[in-house]
């Protein structure tokens, strides 16, 4: 008998009106029951230590799910923080290629640097000579001329980049920073985001037959010491949960139904 891919689904506890979250399929999904023993023995009739009883001392159910790539709200649960719609006046943008023409085109609708104003004082470029950090200047994009001498540049708006001959000359490899306007942005906020209701979903394989069970987990809270670390180049994303509920013991259903392909 095998277990299928199963889904995990949470649905908040903190907000009002509780809200389900879309999270991607997990990869895998652990519970450790988390039990510890305390194993008592006895000596038999030649000396020797045998098991005679064991009693639980401890319980600290556990819940590990594994995803294979990660989402927004993913990365909020790690925190153990919401996310929330605000608008965010400085939007840091950060670019690096290689300079090869006076003019880079400005920012499409929805695209980083769309939003920024002409010539903010906050825009720098700078490229590596001889190991150094060096500066390009930065002049006024209204009536901005290529030509006139010297290693200068220029930002208008939705981030628009020009160029002077002398440093497309230099075909040098260019780091811009800047920053820009968004009326609309996902900003992690103060407000928890750790306890929820947690159903698991799986199919149990046999013979040919695939049934569905669940478990169910009132309420689970994030492990902030297992989720404290974010791996933004890893294959998987790991996320666990505390489960809280004193008695430790979940619902498991098998209501001897099918899952159809």
């Amino acid at each position: 008998m095998a277990i299928a891919p199963t889904m995990l689904l949470l649905t908040t506890l903190q907000e009002t009106p509780a809200r389900r979250l879309a999270l991607p399929t997990p990869s895998n999904i652990t519970w450790n029951q988390g039990i510890e023993e305390q194993i008592y023995t006895q000596r038999n009739a030649i000396g020797e230590l045998q098991f005679d009883e064991a009693m639980v001392t401890q319980r600290q159910p556990a819940v590990t799910a594994e995803y294979s790539r990660i989402t927004k709200e993913l990365m909020a649960l790690k925190i153990g923080n919401l996310l929330d719609d605000q608008a965010v006046s400085e939007v840091p943008i950060v670019s690096s290629f290689r300079v090869t023409r006076n003019t880079y085109e400005p920012a499409d609708l929805g695209f980083e640097g769309e939003g920024a104003g002409a010539d903010q004082s906050s825009t720098e470029a700078f490229y590596l000579t001889n190991g150094i950090s060096t500066s390009l200047e930065r002049v006024a994009a209204a009536g901005f001329d290529p030509a006139t001498a010297g290693l200068r540049f220029a930002q208008d708006e939705d981030f628009e980049l020009r160029f002077s001959n002398d440093v497309v000359a230099l075909r040098p490899w260019v780091t811009v920073f800047g920053q820009y306007a968004a009326s609309e942005a996902d900003v992690l906020t103060e407000d928890p985001f750790n306890i929820f209701r947690m159903l698991i979903f799986g199919v149990l394989q046999d013979q040919g037959k695939k049934e569905v069970f669940y478990l169910e987990f009132d309420p689970v809270e994030l492990n902030r010491q297992e989720n404290s670390e974010i791996n933004f180049g890893g294959d998987t994303v790991p996320l666990a949960f505390r489960i809280t509920e004193l008695s430790c013991k979940p619902t498991l259903v098998f209501p001897r139904r099918q899952r159809k392909c």
